[in-house]
This record gives structure tokens, sequence and C-alpha cells, in this order.
């Protein structure tokens, strides 16, 4: 298949359905798709590359009023949306179904590689692998509305996702199903719209309660710490633990006589070989380097020790990170880089719970490098690792939420 740049030249013909495309065979991702059972209650169509295919016939129907681009994007997101189910296809005893549970959220991750090889933008590819893992969570948000936490749920699915588009891979997704309450969850979807309408999120990320604007009538004294300000405001609002602007505000007034800045943290994501330390000497070369592999070598004389015997280098490296946080904010901000592949989200949300312990100011640095590109680099290095740990840690790979950080500083270049 010829390789393309933009979503629009992709897969747009009407009627054009996904068994009768020729390259089929470049996609073995999406053939296993047709050996993979669903649940004949909520499937009742047959296997999921079926499934697959009634989906993107849908999509012809929901693409009046969308750009070139926003139509390719979603006749991407409707093909890869179950792309992981063959992996985490499973019967159920308990409740007598057959399920495939986390398929949306490793999907996210597979469908990302997959794009590298089409040629595909890194930020369409990430738009589209968004989509795909997030499309279960409209149900979700819809149960929740009721909740106080129901507002803060759809504000965090909209600042990561665009919600206009998820409703619409959703809605072909029901649509293009056999089942009993097709209606109903039709209408689950319909109310998911309305919800985000009503909060102003429908395809698009919510309005910030405080701007640059708005904190040049707050007189700081530091303008890092107005910096920090609004995007710690921002991430606690999506956290959920400030509800308004008017605390938005008051806190601002309260930092706005800071003279010292936060010690800024910058912690990379990436697997091996996608250049991180490479970045780090040519960029951050006069922070504090706090490096698990130098910790490893440090402890047990090797780089590469892994294992439940070398389980100590991740416990030393947060008590480095602890002991720089613990000099808190100072006239110049402390700089700290945290060197490690960070690519399973529970990993590094012990990192990110220390550093907001100490108020830091956190960028994360997330290396979106092709697969192949990774062993090429890999095979160049001084110490390599194995072609299978590159495969594992890119199949781990969860692209960090909003509410992760104050920053996201991507490098895709290669």
């Amino acid at each position: 298949m010829e390789r393309v740049d933009l979503l629009s030249d992709i897969w747009l013909g009407k009627g054009m359905v996904l068994v009768k495309r020729p390259d089929l065979g470049l996609w073995p991702e999406v053939q296993a798709l047709e050996n993979c059972i669903q649940d004949k209650e909520w499937h009742a169509e047959g296997n999921v590359l079926i499934h697959t295919d009634m989906v993107l016939d849908e999509t012809n129907s929901l693409m009046k009023g969308l750009s070139k681009h926003e139509a390719g994007v979603l006749r991407l997101s409707a093909l890869l949306h179950d792309i992981e189910k063959p992996n985490t296809t499973q019967y159920d005893e308990t409740i007598g179904h057959v399920i495939a549970p986390k398929h949306e959220r490793w999907g996210g991750v597979t469908s990302r590689y997959m794009l590298h090889d089409l040629g595909i933008s890194p930020f369409n590819r990430r738009l589209v692998s968004q989509l795909v893992a997030t499309h279960h969570l409209v149900k979700r948000a819809v149960k929740v509305c009721d909740t106080p936490d129901g507002g803060v749920f759809l504000d965090r699915l909209a600042e990561r996702v665009n919600t206009k588009l998820l409703y619409l891979l959703e809605l072909a997704d029901m649509r293009g199903r056999i089942c009993k309450d097709q209606d109903k969850q039709i209408e689950i979807v319909e109310l998911f719209k309305m919800l985000c309408e009503e909060r102003d999120v429908f395809g698009k990320k919510p309005t910030p309660w405080i701007s640059t604007e708005d904190v040049k009538a707050i007189p700081f004294v530091n303008p890092k710490v107005a910096e920090w300000c609004i995007h710690e405001v921002h991430r606690r609002r999506l956290l959920g633990s400030m509800k308004n602007v008017y605390q938005a505000r008051a806190f601002c007034w309260e930092h706005a006589k800071d003279i010292y800045e936060p010690t800024e943290v910058f912690i990379t994501i990436g697997p091996s070989g996608s250049g991180k330390s490479s970045h780090i000497e040519q960029y951050h070369d006069s922070h504090v380097i706090i490096s698990t592999d130098s910790i490893r070598k440090e402890l047990y004389g090797d780089e590469a020790a892994y294992g439940k015997q070398y389980s100590g280098a991740i416990p030393a490296s947060l008590e480095r990170l602890r002991e720089q946080l613990r000099k808190g904010w100072n006239t110049h901000g402390s700089k700290v880089v945290y060197d490690a592949t960070n690519v399973f989200y529970d990993h590094r949300k012990k990192i990110l719970d220390l550093c907001y312990s100490y108020n830091a100011y956190v960028k994360l640095l997330v290396f979106d490098i092709p697969k192949e590109e990774l062993k090429h680099r890999n095979q160049q290095r001084d110490r390599q690792v194995l072609d299978y740990v590159i495969d594992s840690q890119c199949a781990k790979f969860e692209w960090p939420a909003p509410e992760e950080a104050h920053d996201l500083i991507v490098i895709d270049s290669i």
C-alpha cells in the first residue's frame, strides 16, 4: 500500500467495505479479528471482523458536516477500535458471557504503533489511538453523570480526546451490531452528546478557569510561579480536587507573593532506544539527573541488572528524587530529570504522586518513535537490549493523560 501523509486519503470511498480491501494482507492484526468470537447476546452478528465491517459501513452515514480530515480519523478509529479483542477475549464463567476486558486500553497502544507503518503523522496517529482507547468511556460518562464527579469526568475526557468524534465512533459501534438492547445503547450514546453540549465540551476542550490574561490582573512577584499556577489549577480541576473558578483565583492569589520558583521535574517516557539519554545530554545537561540505569550500575555493577534480585534501583531512584524535592522551592528553581522508561502508567504514577506531594512543576518528555526505529537505534548503542524487551515496552506504552502533568513535550522526530 502506498504510504500517505493525510488521513483524508484513506478508505473514504462510499460503500468500500473491509472484507473487499486488497490491503488486508498488510494487517495481520485485522485479519486476526475474523477468528475472534463475540458474545452472542451482545454481538449476534458474529465475529469481530464482521462487527468491524458493519461499524465501518455505519460511518458512511455519519460523515455529514465532517471535514475530510475528521472523516479519515473516524474511519481509521472504526477500523481499529476492537483491534486488541483477539488478545483479550475470554469467557467469564461468573457472568456467563464472552468478554474482552481492557481491549480498548491496549487497543490504544497497538493502534498507535500500527499507524506508524502507514506514514500517518504523529499528531493524527495519537488522535486515532486516543479514540480507540476511550470509546468505552462514553457509557461510563453517562453512568456517572449524576454523581458529584460526573462533570469532572466529562472535562477530563474532553481534555483527552475530541468528544464529537468519540460520540460518532461509539454511535457507529452501537449501530454496527445486532443485539436486543440496541435502541437502549444508542439512546445512551445520544445522551452522552447532550451532556457534552450542556457542559460546552462537545468537540472541544474545557475552557480554562485561569488564563495568561487572567493572571495579569494578579500581582505575581515571580512569573514562573504564575505559569505554574495556571497549569496546577487546570490539573487540579481535571482531578476534581478544585471545584470552581473562585477556588482557582484564590489559589493564584495565595501564591502571588511567592518569591521562589517551584522545583521543575522532567520525567522521561519511552521504550529503550528512544534517545532519552541523548536528548537529556543535549538539552538538560545542567540539570540534576536521576537515572535508573545509572543507579543499577552503581548498586549492582550492571545497567541491565533487571529482575527481582535487582529491584532496589527503583526505590533508590525515588529516594534521590525525594532528596531533591525536599530542598523545596528556591530563587532559581532547581531542575531535575528522572530518566527511565516509565511507559506503564501504574509505574510512573508513583513518581508523579511524589512530585505533587512537594508541589513540583512536572513536565513529561514523551518519546513517540516507531518500533523499527527503536530497534535500529538499539543496535547502535553500546548497551543493547533484546528485541523482545522493546516489543514488550511498546506493548505497555500507555500515552499519558492530560491530568498526569503540567506539560507534555513530545519528541517524535527520527
